[in-house]
Parts: C-alpha cells; structure tokens; sequence
C-alpha cells in the first residue's frame, strides 16, 4: 500500500489491524480529528513504560492541511501522555518530511538519533520531548 511518502511496514501492519490490543489496551491511545464526521487526522500514542511514550501513526488528509490540525493532534498526545505521568515521548520520523519536522521542534522534540532505524525502513531521525 502506498500513503504517498511511504510504503505500509510490518510494524504498522501489527499495529494496524488490531489497535485495541496493541496501542491501547497496554496503556497506550488513538486520537481522532473529526470534521463533519468525517476523520481528517489521526495519530496514536503507545507505552513503552511507565516513564515513555511514542508518538506514532501521525497523518492528516491532504485536504485538511494547514488548518491547525495536526497542533491539536500534538497537544492530545502531550496532554495524554502528561496525564499518565510520562517523562518522555520519542516519534520516529523521517528526515524528508519537513513540515512534521517543524511541528516537532515547535512543540520542542529534540533530535537522539540519526540513522536507519531497526524498526521502520522509511525512519532516519528519532525525536525525543522531555516532559515536566
């Protein structure tokens, strides 16, 4: 399948037919942009312990960009993940992606890593946002 950057990986596969079992039930949550019932953004956050959290699945329709969308997606996580006590959220990304990279430093992710990542064949860049 084609999203238009990327090809669906295994990873997302696994998360993707089943987000019940594997993003939420283990502690984790899937967010939602609605417009006139209608889903135009998505994004889900997954526990990887009491302390993290990923950001992951990140999309909103082509239609629906530059509305803001993606701001409201962002604070759902970070308040999410807040409220849950989290001290960090990482995102895997991709370097090409710009506009989500300026997303991501405006909410003040920081680069940790560069480099092929073992999980994502599309992912270069991990992000990390540490929480207060």
């Amino acid at each position: 399948m084609d999203t238009g950057y990327f090809r669906i990986e295994g990873l997302d596969r696994e998360y993707l037919q089943d987000p019940r079992v594997k993003i939420v039930e283990p502690g984790g949550e899937v967010f939602f942009v609605l417009d006139g019932g209608e889903v135009v953004g998505c994004c889900a956050v997954i526990k990887h312990s009491a302390q993290t959290y990923e950001l992951c699945k990140m999309a909103v329709a082509r239609d629906a960009q530059g509305r803001g969308l993606a701001n409201l997606l962002m604070d759902a996580v970070i308040d999410f993940a807040r409220e849950h006590n989290a001290e960090r959220i990482f995102l895997l990304s991709n370097t090409k992606l710009e506009p989500a990279l300026r997303l991501y430093g405006k909410y003040g992710f920081r680069t940790t890593g560069l480099g092929p990542s073992p999980d994502y064949e599309r992912a270069d860049i991990e992000l990390e946002l540490e929480l207060d």
